[in-house]
């Protein structure tokens, strides 16, 4: 609290919950705002719209600059409050609004977009130090899977990892090489064949990093990531081990609400 207050002081913070947490996993959403209490945030409504992000993939440029303006004038009207995400593609999608020429059509002039992309914040980035203690029954060794959006330009380590790596310590295992879940925008629609070969590949990185599969009465296959959109793909293609099937989620389910 003591370090959110001394960084933003009493500078509120608009949640962003993107298509999938203010949709099908509002529990997402529940979660980050009882953390965003807890760092003694001012919390504010804005009526964000989705990101643009998967509109540009799939060659709508109107609609995404649509998206886009709808966002920013959500933004001004909540007074222009920081612009919290716990999606790495909403993050990037968001971070994008002011990249290289793209802002002339979205910002009243260059303030305002510097004023944007300095608001554009990884909810996890606002957690850096945080304590945690794991309950009773949680898994021994977790999965992290990386999402492709996840990098930022000069930080090559995401701020979602370097959170639960300081949370969850030795029991968080991630593949030494990150792999994308196959999800990648559009290309499970346009090439689903090669959606499936990218993410088995990236299940069978997973695995050798965990070990579910060798010894699947010792390890769960629980894994955890950053980004709506690699939740449910690894969801949807989650193998069955043992006669279970692997547990995906995002970093925000494990958060216990006491």
């Amino acid at each position: 609290m003591e370090a959110y207050q001394q960084r933003y002081g009493k500078r509120p913070a608009a949640l962003f919950d993107g298509c999938v947490g203010s949709g099908p996993r509002k529990a997402w959403g529940h979660t980050a705002r009882f953390l965003l209490r807890g760092l003694g945030a001012e919390h504010v409504e804005a009526d964000f719209s989705c990101c643009g992000s998967t509109l540009g993939v799939a060659g709508l440029p109107d609609e995404q600059l649509t998206a886009r303006r709808a966002n920013v004038d959500a933004w001004r009207k909540a007074g222009r409050p920081l612009v919290v995400t716990y999606c790495a593609t909403c993050r990037k999608g968001l971070a994008d609004y002011a990249a290289p020429g793209a802002g002339a059509d979205i910002f009243a002039d260059h303030e305002e977009e510097a004023l944007w992309a300095a608001a554009v914040t990884p909810l996890s980035a606002l957690l850096s130090g945080a304590a945690a203690k794991a309950g009773r029954g949680a898994p021994a060794i977790v999965g992290w899977h990386r999402p492709c959006h996840a990098v930022i330009p000069g930080n090559p380590q995401d701020a979602d990892f370097r959170l639960l790596a300081s949370l969850l310590g030795v029991r968080l295992r991630t593949p030494a090489q990150a792999n994308c879940c196959g999800f990648g925008g559009i290309m499970q629609l346009g090439a689903p064949e090669l959606s499936a070969q990218v993410g088995q590949a990236c299940w069978n990185g997973l695995d050798q990093a965990l070990g579910f599969s060798a010894a699947p009465e010792v390890v769960r296959a629980c894994v955890l990531t950053g980004c709506s959109g690699c939740v449910m793909q690894l969801a949807a293609t989650a193998p069955t081990v043992a006669g279970k099937t692997a547990q995906v989620g995002h970093w925000l389910e494990i958060i216990a609400q006491d």
